[in-house]
């Protein structure tokens, strides 16, 4: 494991640092020290949904191979890193002086001076990343790191690199307003008595949801450094926007501040000269006096003010919700299950508390699992109004340091803003339930063109219905996978936005129906084509609970709740096949690179809590595939089978999975999978797959060929796998497996049956007997008791299955008939006899087998 971390106390350069270096070292883990700055723990409450942080906590030292060691180079502030740097490879980011430390370890070099580590990285990832860009906080977070580590770039330790990479992340899009939110500094005795004016002269206006503060100060001598002041008065006011008026000589200087997303001073002032950017502004006023200015900065104000979101516009509704006498447990069952990181919670239709994901998690790790969420819920409860506004809401956020506001209309609960909301609505490249979409053509150009011709028509008909009825559609299911793997797949699952029913009645006018089948009560739809395929049609669907205590409410999902549902990511991918965006692959958990990297990997953590087989199936699609399944998702396999929620799956379940593992291509990779997790004690205790029973399996495979063709071919693999087993244990997995009596009876060979069996066979060496002894043996067991046998009785089974077993007889009951026999069982006797015969001479006639049965001379 690779890691990347810093130093404790971390400051903004630090926490900026830990980002960039991540960029360099994309498969390492950012580690977040213990202690924080004051200012990194402001940014961090704001936008630690987005960063892939970690804590010590969720890690262990044995497994660390590598550290990253960024804006620090020194032991003593990293701890309990500090005991293994011996141990490890240690790789040093830092713009300081080196310590002893670096010498042993680091072959980075700090080869130019910078006043912030944030300015060093950033410069070595435009230099060594190609195409490199970064997201729009984290632009926002290394500009607060080199502003801070700079002293707003008045620290003589500051160098034009920083200017230099400040300037590029400006350039790119980064937000000086934000500065302003997490960073301090010091004012002279002049200029706090210039504020304490400025806060006795400030009055209130209110434009929309916005805050404005307007201030005077008057003097015969230049007034200097009130710019330096109205960031101090614009948070100490608690305003988003600030206007001071300075009068002097004959003069009224008119300076601005905005912090608010919906006024842009160079709107502000338009048409008045001077100059600035869209949240610093200043000019000359010269027609008259503070009053008029005052009055015609208003009036550009209420021209110009956009209006903010509130709370209603980016809530989340309908809310999920819980009962306060739901357990811990359950209630970590159902944020896996639904994603939310979090849920308000009701006592007698009233909010009575909030409980977060991390603190349920928390609580299950200490084991009170079993306690109700009342027990353990935060009572002190933030809530807001449908009317609030985004700014308010953030700063809500940010000054209680809570992930999620419950929206109250009236006192009953009507949404949820969560930090995510938040952070969707000031940054539009980021948004945590938007669709990662790739282009097809983009991954593969002729994915849809491999497809089957019949197959590739029929989504053109579906987008032409899609058109018709405007309706988004999506494929699903095994197809997308296999479609990105190149192999066939002729399973057409697809998924509508609205009504799977009527789309399904539309689509069969277009195609050459055979059949429709409807279910209204799932609506889900099949349609049977004439030349055999079918599509299965499903309604995009999603459940929430009102309260908890009561069964789930169905309401209409989106692609991401019913791919949410899947088992592996490999399978949670979907194609849309809309007329606006065909050919779009939506992949939201990564599984594009899970089936690029061949990785087996769960969609969330409670994944085999929810459906044990996923256990035996994630080893069948790594059999399948040729796939690895992935540390975490081995990890969980482990834990739900120590927690025994297998032996819970009546045998139904679990045989129909076994049996596609044994269907499979190649199942001895899917066998020995099922041997590493201890899963085929689940078909006996008596099963060991040791040397000899895996050289078995490998070699049946290598039968296969020859005869799946005529045979359910699983059944060898099955009779293999048990073949340690007495005839008295196999009858018990045949009747698991729900076998008919008749099936029991004939393959029954349980391995001291066989030894027997294989002990005559030594001594028949006529073709007579050997046909005699095998003739009522099912060819599966004869395959088996091949892979068992000395050279001359494998000689002797295949003589059998390729030979003997074959042969037409060539005296028939009418032949026997016409030389006087009567019919009856003496007759049949005959015709058996003489077939015999028939088997044991060299150049077989009807009148040599008759001479030998003594029936002609």
């Amino acid at each position: 494991m690779e890691i990347i971390t810093t130093h404790h106390l971390t400051d903004l350069d630090g926490f900026a640092s830990l980002i960039l270096a991540n960029k360099l070292h994309p498969k390492a883990k950012i580690i977040l020290p213990t202690t924080l700055g004051n200012n990194v723990k402001k940014l961090f409450s704001l936008f630690k949904e987005i960063l892939n942080f970690n804590t010590i906590e969720d890690i262990n030292l044995k497994y660390i191979k590598k550290i990253i060691l960024v804006d620090t180079s020194g032991p003593t502030r990293i701890d309990p890193f500090d005991k293994i740097l011996d141990n490890v490879e240690l790789v040093i980011y830092d713009h300081h002086p080196r310590n002893k430390i670096n010498s042993k370890y680091c072959s980075i070099d700090v080869s130019q001076k910078y006043g912030s580590n944030t300015s060093y990285l950033l410069d070595l990832c435009i230099h060594n990343i190609p195409n490199f860009h970064l997201k729009k906080y984290e632009l926002d977070i290394s500009l607060l790191g080199i502003y801070e580590d700079t002293g707003n770039f008045l620290f003589p330790t500051t160098t034009f690199l920083d200017f230099k990479m400040a300037s590029f992340l400006v350039e790119h899009g980064g937000n000086i307003r934000m500065i302003k939110d997490f960073t301090t500094s010091t004012l002279t005795y002049k200029q706090e008595n210039i504020l304490k004016t400025l806060i006795k002269n400030t009055h209130f206006f209110y434009f929309g949801k916005e805050t404005i503060g307007f201030s005077k100060i008057s003097s015969e001598n230049f007034i200097g450094g009130i710019n330096e002041l109205i960031d101090n008065l614009m948070l100490i006011q608690n305003c988003n926007s600030y206007f001071i008026f300075v009068e002097s000589k004959n003069k009224i200087s008119i300076i601005g501040r905005s912090n608010s997303e919906h006024i842009n001073l160079e709107n502000v002032f338009h048409g008045m000269g001077g100059g600035g950017f869209s949240s610093a502004y200043s000019t000359t006023y010269k027609n008259g006096n503070i009053s008029k200015a005052q009055k015609l900065i208003k009036e550009k104000l209420n021209n110009l003010m956009a209006k903010e979101k509130t709370a209603y516009d980016i809530m989340s509704s309908p809310v999920k919700v819980i009962d306060s006498s739901t357990t811990l447990k359950d209630a970590y069952i159902l944020s896996e299950r639904t994603g939310h990181s979090g849920f308000p919670i009701i006592e007698n239709h009233k909010l009575v508390g909030v409980i977060s994901k991390k603190e349920i998690n928390r609580f299950i790790n200490h084991n009170l699992g079993h306690f109700p969420v009342k027990k353990y819920m935060n009572k002190n409860l933030i809530v807001g109004n449908k009317n609030f506004s985004l700014s308010k809401l953030k700063n809500l956020i940010i000054e209680n340091n809570i992930g999620r506001i419950p929206i109250l209309d009236n006192n009953k609960i009507i949404g949820i803003v969560t930090r995510t909301d938040i952070l969707n609505a000031f940054y539009e490249d980021y948004n945590i339930d938007k669709t990662k979409e790739i282009s097809l053509e983009i991954i593969n150009q002729n994915f849809i063109l491999n497809l089957p011709s019949e197959i590739q028509n029929i989504l053109s008909q579906i987008k032409a219905v899609s058109k018709l009825l405007n309706e988004k559609v999506y494929l699903v299911g095994g197809i997308v996978r296999d479609l990105i793997l190149n192999l066939p797949n002729e399973d057409i699952d697809i998924v509508v936005e609205n009504d799977a029913n009527n789309f399904a009645k539309n689509l069969s006018e277009f195609l050459p129906t055979a059949k429709i089948r409807i279910h209204d009560q799932f609506k889900t739809a099949t349609i049977f084509l004439e030349n055999g395929l079918s599509i299965d049609i499903a309604t995009l669907r999603s459940e929430y609970y009102e309260y908890p205590t009561a069964l789930p409410i169905v309401t209409q999902g989106t692609i991401k709740d019913d791919l949410f549902r899947r088992d592996f990511t490999i399978n949670a991918l979907a194609i849309d096949i809309s007329h606006n965006n065909f050919g779009k692959l939506l992949d939201f958990f990564k599984g594009y690179n899970d089936i690029k990297n061949k990785n087996i990997k769960i969609i969330h953590n409670i994944s085999f809590i929810d459906d044990p087989t996923r256990i035996i199936r994630a080893c069948r699609f790594a059999s399948r595939y040729n796939f690895t399944i992935e540390n975490e998702t081995h990890d969980l396999i482990l834990d739900a089978i120590e927690m025994g929620i297998l032996e819970r799956l009546s045998w139904n379940r679990l045989k129909n999975e076994f049996q596609y593992i044994l269907e499979d291509k190649n199942p001895s990779k899917g066998i020995l999978l099922l041997n590493k997790y201890n899963l085929l004690k689940l078909f006996h205790d008596n099963i060991i797959l040791d040397k000899s029973l895996l050289k078995k399996l490998n070699l049946a495979n290598k039968f296969k060929n020859i005869f799946a063709i005529k045979l359910e071919y699983w059944i060898v693999f099955l009779l293999v796998l048990t073949s340690q087993l007495n005839s008295k244990e196999l009858e018990i997995i045949f009747l698991k497996f729900g076998f008919s009596k008749n099936f029991i009876n004939k393959h029954k060979f349980g391995i001291e049956k066989r030894k027997i069996l294989l002990e005559e066979l030594n001594s028949k060496n006529k073709n007579s007997e050997i046909y005699s002894l095998l003739k009522n043996i099912p060819e599966e067991v004869l395959i088996l008791l091949i892979l068992e046998s000395t050279r001359e009785n494998k000689v002797k089974i295949k003589s059998y299955l390729f030979n003997l077993k074959g042969k037409v007889a060539i005296i028939k009951g009418r032949d026997l008939l016409e030389l006087g026999l009567e019919s009856g069982p003496h007759l049949k006797e005959y015709i058996e006899k003489s077939f015999l015969i028939q088997l044991d001479q060299i150049n077989p006639s009807k009148d040599s087998i008759l001479k030998e049965l003594n029936l002609i001379c």
